[in-house]
């Protein structure tokens, strides 16, 4: 069978466009390879940019406002000191020791929360120890810590890292004041991407249909919702209180 000059010129026509459509395909993935190459530059970028400036902030806390902090003690002690024969100045600057002092713990805490060098897993985990150390110890609260993680080097975002801690130091202020409980456990489960937090006292507890939920507790909703975490929240009366986490690590 006789091919014409018509049909062998309509088959390179096709062949061209064959060709054409698998370059321009090539060409397009390309391009949205180097697309892809300069945003995930530019991510790093800004990454490390929010870093530098995180740890500049953190500096500057300590540095400024911690020292400011600890000479208005100093300032408060002298003068507390000195005002042995008149009560009520006395008094006044016991008040200004206090507060500069809570100030000051909080001021730490803010700066350890901001600084990118503690968002490993592993450095909330020893923040962890030793808040519960600060605050359980002088009550002579056992404080138990069962860790389950399979990488401890794990980075949380800075936000999960904060609002984590500061549940944590909610749970077991609220066991020191409130619960009369002599122990304290704390539970930590990585599984892949899901971290498993689960913190109990063996306190007094209480009936959760008579009580209304105060300022700390409302505090551990808001940061458990923050976390996108699924909650689980008990507490039975003289059967201690409990409260279980579930979320995301991104």
């Amino acid at each position: 069978m006789l091919v014409t000059q018509k049909e062998v010129e309509a088959a390179k026509y096709k062949n061209r466009v064959y060709i054409l459509a698998i370059v321009l395909l090539i060409f397009g993935v390309i391009v949205a390879l180097v697309i892809w190459k300069i945003r995930r530059v530019q991510e790093e970028k800004r990454e490390q940019v929010v870093k530098a400036m995180r740890k500049d902030i953190a500096g500057d806390l300590h540095d400024d406002v911690g020292s400011t902090l600890s000479s208005i003690q100093i300032y408060s002690k002298i003068l507390k000191d000195h005002s042995i024969d008149n009560p009520k100045i006395s008094e006044v600057a016991e008040n200004i020791e206090d507060l500069t002092h809570k100030v000051s713990v909080g001021i730490k805490e803010i700066i350890w929360t901001t600084n990118p060098e503690h968002d490993k897993l592993s450095e909330i985990i020893l923040e962890m120890k030793r808040m519960a150390d600060r605050i359980l110890s002088p009550k002579q609260i056992h404080f138990k810590f069962d860790i389950k993680i399979s990488d401890t080097q794990l980075l949380l975002n800075p936000n999960q890292a904060k609002n984590l801690l500061l549940i944590f130091k909610e749970f077991i202020n609220n066991s020191r004041k409130y619960s009369g409980a002599n122990a304290v456990e704390c539970k930590l489960v990585q599984h892949k991407q899901m971290l498993r937090f689960h913190i109990s006292d063996n306190g007094v507890g209480f009936d959760m249909n008579d009580v209304v939920l105060g300022y700390g507790l409302k505090n551990i909703e808001r940061r458990a919702m923050e976390l996108n975490a699924k909650t689980v929240f008990s507490s039975k009366p003289n059967e201690g209180t409990r409260l279980e986490l579930e979320f995301l690590l991104l």
